[in-house]
């Protein structure tokens, strides 16, 4: 057998057949399907910003809790339920806000068709970005300078000029910041090569995007994120009760301040941290303007009304519950609270808004009413077998306490996303190739798109003139 007859056969040989495996990673490594990917994603975000999602915004609770839950789907219909048409019947109404909700369209960044559009995004930024890694590394290591006889003739960019000296090509190619790479064969060839690193810059922005999905996924997992609601000259514990060096926080005081309109102005709230005994951080917190601790963000939220409540036994007069209630409901705009005594029964408390607060209190022994009564302040009033003082109304202040375990990534993101940007649109490539002999020199060259190589390769040809 010649090489003749083994070069026909490994002509003949049959190509290798395409499995799974081809198939996949031509999906995770097309353009088309991660621009897909990204659009999908921002379309859904952009749902997500127009949509309430009460896990982020609200109260957790309001899609964890089953009976919160059904109060928030009520609200939805009512805000949502024209998404079905102006004309559309109540059931209709009703149906298009629970079809939002059987996709998770209040709890979008949380729920399972979102997360896996992110894990498949990140798989195909990665293949992307491998898949582009051997070509850039190439051309930066051991570019072309030598290019066909036929591609000087035919290229569509190109000036021809009489001889020109390879000394005097050198210096202008070496006077504009050009790389100089060059060969010898029958003629001299020459190649220029300017802001090759910039071809980097794609890689970097892909590595951003990669960067930024697990900075995410990695403050979702390992984050930490707490609501902790304290009236004014209080403290809560940061951690459950028991917690290795727990922090605790204290509400010096909390301030809101109102326009004409009732809306807030301003509102704050002077904190102190405490570990192990000692005082390690104090500010006054606005909401972008955090206390920062121990890796931890202590941000002013929001802020609800509160009232002093004292309840003692009638009989004896023993005090069974004092402390700060928080309304943290409402029913009809008056804020309303329950809270379950030590004896087992309930005491429910409404403020109603009003120049002079008055509390209303109603007292449970099971479903049965013992009593109700309008409380002044300062004043006491007997329900049933209680004594129910109201001290005075207050105010709780919101601290939202967060740890993201991804921030790192996401700065890192940050700096390589901009520095890949500013990489591919300030610093464009462009390369020349130069075929030079004793009859003429033959000049031409490849930018990119946002590069005027035209405008270039006149500018240079009146220097090698």
């Amino acid at each position: 057998m010649d090489l003749v007859q083994v070069a026909g056969a490994a002509a003949l040989a049959p190509p290798r057949r395409r499995d799974v495996y081809d198939v996949v990673w031509d999906l995770l490594t097309s353009v088309r399907i991660a621009i897909t990917l990204i659009l999908l994603l921002t379309a859904t975000a952009f749902v997500g910003s127009l949509l309430i999602q009460p896990v982020q915004t609200v109260d957790p609770r309001l899609i964890t809790d089953p009976v919160q839950h059904a109060q928030f789907l009520e609200f939805a219909k009512q805000r949502y339920g024209f998404l079905a048409g102006a004309l559309a019947p109540l059931w209709l109404r009703d149906a298009t806000v629970y079809a939002m909700d059987a996709v998770n369209l209040f709890d979008v960044f949380n729920a399972l068709w979102f997360r896996a559009l992110l894990v498949v995004l990140a798989c195909s930024v990665t293949m992307c970005t491998l898949n582009r890694l051997e070509p850039v590394w190439r051309t930066l290591r051991s570019p072309v300078v030598r290019r066909s006889d036929r591609y000087y003739e035919t290229a569509r960019l190109r000036r021809v000029l009489s001889a020109v000296p390879a000394e005097r090509i050198r210096a202008v190619l070496a006077r504009n910041r050009y790389r100089l790479y060059q060969q010898e064969d029958g003629a001299m060839y020459f190649l220029g090569d300017r802001n090759a690193w910039a071809r980097a810059g794609t890689l970097a922005s892909h590595t951003a995007l990669l960067l930024l999905i697990l900075g995410g996924a990695v403050g979702t997992l390992f984050g930490f994120k707490e609501d902790l609601a304290i009236p004014n000259g209080a403290s809560l514990p940061v951690y459950p009760v028991g917690a290795t060096n727990n922090i605790t926080v204290r509400n010096e005081s909390f301030v809101a301040q109102f326009r004409d309109d009732g809306s807030p102005a301003d509102y704050y709230s002077d904190l102190v941290l405490v570990q192990n005994g000692v005082e390690v951080a104090r500010q006054r917190v606005r909401v972008n303007e955090p206390l920062r601790y121990a890796g931890l963000a202590f941000h002013q939220s929001s802020f609800g009304p509160a009232a002093d409540v004292e309840v003692r036994d009638a009989a004896s007069g023993r005090v069974i519950f004092s402390q700060i209630v928080n309304f943290f409901d409402a029913v009809q705009g008056v804020p309303v609270d329950r809270e379950t005594l030590p004896t087992n029964d309930d005491l429910f408390v409404m403020l109603p808004p009003r120049a002079t607060p008055f509390l209303a209190a109603q007292i449970y022994k099971g479903d049965a009413l013992q009593g109700v009564a309008a409380i002044e302040i300062g004043s006491s009033q007997q329900i049933g077998d209680y004594l129910v003082t109201f001290r005075g109304p207050t105010q709780y202040t919101v601290i939202r306490v967060a740890r993201n375990a991804g921030e790192s990534l996401l700065l890192v993101a940050a700096v390589l996303f901009i520095g890949g940007v500013l990489a591919t649109f300030w610093f464009p490539r462009r390369r020349l190739w130069i075929r030079a002999d004793e009859r003429s020199t033959v000049v031409t060259g490849a930018g990119d798109r946002t590069f005027d190589l035209d405008g270039e390769l006149d500018r240079l040809v009146t220097e090698l003139a």
